[in-house]
């Protein structure tokens, strides 16, 4: 089976999380609120420290943030995905942001 992560559980990031749990999927996730992880725990899914731990031998990571800034913070700042994730991985950003941010 596929092992994947998730980034940020807003609205679309929760659903979306917790649709892969009733498909099976452990789901290790990080969120930069704490009552988001705990939201993503209620429905089944495992809290990641970091963005860096969500990713960490992951084959696929979907990040689903609220701006910009969020989602540098969580790819490239420190302890981000870029840290962690496999080289022959997939980062996939859905986050509803200007395609320029």
């Amino acid at each position: 089976m596929e092992k994947l992560g998730v980034i940020g559980f807003g609205w679309m990031g929760l659903c979306m999380a917790m649709n892969l749990i009733t498909r099976c999927y452990k789901v290790p996730g990080f969120d930069f609120s704490q009552v988001a992880m705990y939201c993503h725990v209620k429905n089944g899914g495992d809290i990641a420290i970091s963005a860096a731990k969500a990713s960490a031998d992951a084959n696929f990571v979907i990040a689903m943030l609220p701006n910009g800034d969020a989602v540098k913070q969580a790819v490239v700042g420190p302890n981000g995905v870029a840290e962690k994730l496999p080289q022959d991985s997939l980062f996939i950003d859905m986050s509803t942001i200007h395609p320029l941010e």
